[in-house]
């Protein structure tokens, strides 16, 4: 049985990846809705993430979780995150002072 919480890194983390190389530029994760469908029991857990919309400023991105029990995959969860796009400005502006 898989913790909530490795869940939830996974979507994260999935989530970052699609919108980074959507536009080929830095994100940050600005919020995300993760919902648990079923208890994350088995061998692995499998993620995907997809853009939904990649914009300028803010990326939707979606991301399902599905654990594998027997060669079978079982939905886990979903989750929809807005993703802060950032450009060189904002990049310097979000690692703040050395």
């Amino acid at each position: 049985m898989f913790h909530g919480g490795v869940t939830a890194f996974l979507v994260d983390n999935a989530t970052t990846i699609a919108a980074v190389t959507s536009r080929g530029q830095p994100a940050l994760t600005a919020e995300y809705k993760l919902n648990l469908l079923s208890p994350a029991s088995g061998e692995r857990l499998i993620r995907r993430a997809r853009v939904i919309k990649p914009g300028r400023e803010v990326a939707v991105v979606g991301a399902d979780v599905f654990c594998l029990i027997d060669g079978i995959e079982k939905h886990t969860a979903m989750a929809l995150a807005s993703m802060a796009m950032l450009d060189e400005k904002r990049q310097q502006e979000s690692q703040g002072p050395a």
